[in-house]
């Protein structure tokens, strides 16, 4: 057995029902495993960071419903999917590329950005503080206060989740940042 053929000469051998034919080596004496991308569920660092936890929030579980129940009232029809990651939680068309709103929600201020020019949005998010957001964030950036205010920003919400849908549906590759 292979306990056998690693063991000391001083230890005794392996129980006879302990011995399996072809049995795997020991996971002490494998290669360790090749690394993998960090995923929403372990950690989400760049080089040179230290490495910190993602946190899938209550308040962001909350948006991604009220997201999930204005998508459902559209006419198209397409099930969306999040990933959170330590600087926003995206929601998507069930790719990461395929996103059309991020919440920010672990600063001083709590925003939304979307790939709605900013134009459209400061029509649809009257009462809203709307901006450009820095270059890469999307197109529109809006701010909130609470989870309770994306069923204000319904109008706004369903023209991101359709664009996104009809720019799919087009044959666009995926877009990750703008």
């Amino acid at each position: 057995s292979l306990q056998q053929e690693i063991g000391t000469p001083t230890e005794a051998p392996a129980p006879p029902m302990m011995a399996a034919p072809a049995a795997p080596p020991a996971p002490a004496l494998s290669a360790p495993p090749a690394p993998s991308a960090p995923t929403a569920s372990a950690t989400d660092t760049k080089p040179g960071e230290p490495s910190r936890q993602v946190v899938t929030t209550a308040e962001e579980l909350e948006i991604f419903d009220f997201v999930k129940k204005i998508c459902a009232d559209s006419a198209m029809k397409q099930d969306i999917a999040y990933k959170d990651t330590t600087t926003y939680f995206g929601i998507n068309l069930g790719r990461v590329g395929r996103w059309f709103l991020r919440a920010y929600c672990n600063g001083a201020k709590k925003f939304l950005t979307m790939k709605v020019p900013v134009e459209h949005a400061q029509l649809l998010a009257r009462g809203f503080e709307v901006e450009a957001p820095p270059e890469g964030m999307g197109k529109s950036r809006v701010y909130f206060s609470a989870a309770k205010d994306i069923e204000k920003l319904r109008p706004l919400v369903l023209m991101a989740y359709e664009e996104e849908v009809k720019r799919v549906a087009s044959g666009a590759s995926d877009d990750t940042e703008n």
